[in-house]
């Protein structure tokens, strides 16, 4: 039943029980309205938030009307959410006596005031939106993965649908929205995270970089339509007599595009230095025959077997013992002319995208930083700077190095935000 007159206490003191963790509180209300019959899936849970989120303070007359308006998708559906907030309100905090409301509402239940036009607006049933073919998180581009060993057991498989265990209605993780509940936290600047925060964070740009594109090579395999194939049909010629009667085709053959990643671990580079590293780390796990990582500093060190190792802490730990000088100064040109002397004229480099993660701060002289990014310009496929510092707001390029390096860089991105690294990520499967 709607309540349908205000209560004197619907904005008192919010008490025990609502802590900053709202997602995951959001996540077990979900559980228990699918539990009462009530499809609630990934999608409905993040407009929940952004309602509560509208609604003010985070009492309980936000999260009455947040939840009712947004995971309710039919007026059959309120008698079953009345039950089911009632019982999950009364797990988040003591029981109080029932203010003054409607008669016959749940004990417990907040006496909410009018709902507010901006949410009205809404209408008491709001659309399903989910995000397209990947059953992933709402406001992160990141699709769940079953066999992520960070997901929840069940998760994205149809096991895992049953009520209360984390999953949608469509086999999405809820429990992820702890990590970026909104767009908000993903545009956040990493060195303003907390230990939490970064975190979660940290989990969710291990799926970041999970697909490569292709890219046709110079060998051909049998099949296709379009391309004949002049040594088959001969073959096939010789074996039929002379007779041209069936002429075979040929197609050039497709391979992964490989990937080089140059990061930049000096001092200038702290707050981002461990997020860049992740997210290299991700894309080595993802495509290791075709990706190398290197880092830059007052040295260029491959790092590329320590990287090797699945699990992030551990790759971590290894790429310390490795390269033991992160935090110290940064010599870029000097670390780019021993890269190129090494492996410039490699398959490392050539055909193949690069990308640089560096602020562009240079102790050398920026001729020399220009020169090598000029010509490791025309030896790759593609060229991406990614500077944190750019995210900044009213950044301009001033070191000498950058400035002069810049107009040889096919693609120049931020990189101080988990929004940044997704755009990344895009840029490199093109």
């Amino acid at each position: 039943m709607i309540p349908d007159h205000p209560g004197a206490d619907a904005r008192a003191d919010p008490g025990p029980g609502y802590g900053p963790d709202l997602g995951s509180d959001l996540a077990d209300l979900a559980g228990r309205l699918r539990e009462a019959g009530i499809g609630v899936d990934a999608a409905r849970v993040g407009f929940a938030l952004a309602a509560v989120a509208e609604l003010g303070p985070v009492d309980r007359h936000s999260l009455y009307w947040g939840t009712r308006l947004t995971l309710c998708a039919s007026p059959a559906d309120l008698v079953a959410f009345e039950a089911a907030f009632a019982a999950w309100l009364a797990g988040r905090r003591q029981p109080e006596p029932a203010g003054p409301g409607h008669p016959g509402e749940p004990a417990g239940l907040p006496a909410p005031s009018p709902v507010p036009p901006s949410v009205a607006a809404s209408s008491a049933v709001a659309p399903s939106p989910v995000e397209p073919a990947t059953g992933g998180l709402r406001g992160t581009g990141v699709p769940a993965d079953p066999a992520d060993p960070a997901m929840p057991a069940g998760s994205g498989t149809e096991e895992g649908n049953t009520a209360g265990d984390g999953t949608g209605a469509e086999g999405t993780w809820l429990p992820g929205l702890r990590a970026v509940p909104t767009e908000v936290l993903a545009r956040r600047d990493l060195r303003t995270l907390t230990d939490a925060e970064r975190a979660e964070i940290l989990a969710l740009i291990a799926r970041l970089a999970r697909t490569r594109p292709d890219h046709p090579s110079r060998r051909h395999r049998p099949g296709g339509r379009r391309r004949l194939d002049p040594a088959g049909t001969l073959r096939t010629m010789l074996r039929d007599g002379g007779e041209p009667a069936h002429p075979r085709y040929r197609r050039r053959k497709v391979r992964p595009r490989r990937l080089t990643l140059l990061v930049d671990v000096s001092e200038s580079m702290t707050g981002y230095r461990e997020a860049l590293l992740r997210f290299a780390h991700a894309a080595l796990v993802a495509a290791p025959t075709t990706t190398e990582v290197f880092t830059l500093g007052t040295r260029c060190t491959r790092v590329t077997r320590a990287l090797a190792v699945r699990d992030p802490r551990r790759a971590m730990a290894a790429l310390a013992e490795v390269e033991p000088y992160q935090g110290g100064g940064t010599r870029l040109g000097r670390c780019l002319r021993e890269f190129l002397r090494a492996y410039g004229g490699d398959r490392r480099v050539r055909s193949a995208t690069v990308v640089i993660a560096s602020d562009g701060h240079d102790s050398g002289p920026a001729a020399l930083l220009a020169g090598q990014v000029e010509r490791l310009s025309r030896l790759a496929y593609r060229l991406i700077w990614v500077n944190p510092q750019q995210g900044w707001p009213g950044f301009r390029p001033m070191a000498p190095g950058l400035v002069a390096s810049l107009r040889y860089v096919d693609d120049a991105l931020p990189g101080h935000s988990f929004a940044a690294l997704r755009d990344l990520a895009e840029v490199m499967r093109r």
